[in-house]
């Protein structure tokens, strides 16, 4: 029987769960940090419309993912400590 194709999350999940948790947890405010600060960058002047979309879309994935990939490195957190 084939296996199934694990999502990214899932793929990341067991990747970050087998660092320590202390290093998960770091991983997890630097990431939010820095993608909060990619999310909250002001409106540059694009010279046309894609330099325009490129920026929107860049931040919006960077305002989702500074939670959904500070939640993943948590719960990796939390599942490296289980291990322990």
């Amino acid at each position: 029987m084939p296996r199934g194709r694990r999502s990214e999350a899932a793929a990341l999940l067991g990747l970050a769960s087998l660092l320590p948790w202390w290093i998960a947890i770091i991983l997890a405010a630097i990431c939010y940090v820095a993608l909060h600060t990619v999310s909250q960058m002001p409106i540059s002047s694009p010279s046309g419309m894609a330099g325009a979309l490129m920026g929107s879309y860049i931040r919006v994935i960077a305002a989702v993912g500074q939670y959904a990939l500070s939640l993943v490195l948590i719960v990796a957190a939390v599942v490296s400590v289980g291990k322990a």
